[in-house]
């Protein structure tokens, strides 16, 4: 036991290992037991977002131009030789 302390408190990151599953299941417990119109990343704000079309075209036209142009492209312009 006192290697399995020893090994934890030389790995700090561990604790997320040994966290994780934990708080997964208690996230989907207490997700199975929520059964109204409940919706996990809806917020008050969202419902003041506006709706503005022309916003889709905008955002089609500049994924269509990235996609043109090859992935070193868009992430470091500087560095990418054709």
């Amino acid at each position: 036991m006192q290697l399995i302390k020893t090994w934890i408190r030389e790995n700090p990151h561990v604790w997320w290992a040994l966290v994780l599953p934990v708080y997964l299941t208690l996230f989907f417990i207490i997700e199975h037991f929520i059964k109204d119109n409940y919706w996990a990343t809806q917020t008050s704000i969202d419902y003041h977002i506006p709706f503005i079309p022309q916003f889709i075209v905008i955002s089609m036209r500049a994924r269509r131009r990235s996609k043109s142009r090859p992935a070193c492209a868009r992430r470091w312009p500087a560095r990418c030789r054709r």
